[in-house]
């Protein structure tokens, strides 16, 4: 943990054992000063399983900012005949004043608004993608029945037009994420991890602006089929 000065710090052990648990021992040190053992009462949890509490007071620990505690616990079982003993792992505290708490705050804020922001981005992406399925699909689907048929009935030149709007539609969205995302990806970097983030957002929009060129393109040559039916380089 990294805790402020002054601030009080709960600490739970729990153990199981299947004979019983006898005694419960939470020893902790100051910058490698100790460590003191102090028993803990504790709490049945059962016949062969116990949960004691105890809490750190830094102020009266006398821990200050920059300053390290690190503690474990000893439990011993009610083997005859004095029982076997385990020990936790080590803990550290780290110490810290008010303002270096501000400023993992403010930076634990970002990152959360980080992952807000790139959550949303994927979100938009993944409609983007969806779209862009759905019209690959229709594509695939014209494709096919200009390959068997010569003339365009009036239903294929309403769905020529259509797709042509729709294919228009795309490429506007696409340009404007592409831009949204470049303007994004030459943003000041506030620390070190979003660097890589806004050189990915650099490439996904580069990536997308040549989807919205390539969806502008069909579209033109949807408009042109419409005007030029039987051409067999546009079919």
């Amino acid at each position: 943990l990294t805790v402020v000065e002054g601030y009080r710090v709960p600490v739970v052990v729990q153990a199981t054992d299947d004979i019983g648990i006898d005694r419960v021992t939470l020893q902790a040190s100051i910058n490698g000063f100790g460590p003191t053992p102090v028993d803990l009462e504790y709490d049945l949890a059962g016949a062969t399983a116990v949960t004691a509490s105890a809490a750190f007071d830094l102020r009266s620990l006398g821990a200050r900012s920059g300053d390290v505690v690190t503690y474990s616990a000893t439990v011993w079982d009610k083997r005859p005949p004095a029982g076997q003993f385990a020990e936790t792992e080590l803990a550290v505290i780290r110490v810290i004043d008010e303002r270096e708490y501000q400023e993992l705050a403010r930076a634990d804020y970002q990152m959360e608004q980080l992952v807000r922001e790139l959550d949303e981005l994927q979100k938009d992406l993944d409609r983007l993608q969806q779209r862009q399925d759905a019209l690959e699909k229709e594509l695939e689907t014209l494709r096919k029945r200009l390959k068997d048929e010569k003339n365009l009935s009036d239903e294929e030149r309403r769905s020529l037009e259509e797709l042509e709007r729709k294919l228009r539609k795309q490429a506007d969205a696409l340009r404007n994420e592409a831009a949204r995302l470049a303007e994004r990806a030459g943003q000041q970097p506030l620390y070190d991890i979003e660097r890589d983030m806004l050189e990915m957002l650099r490439k996904v929009s580069e990536q997308i602006a040549e989807q919205a060129e390539s969806a502008q393109k069909t579209a033109d040559e949807l408009q042109r089929l419409r005007k030029e039916p039987d051409k067999e380089e546009l079919r």
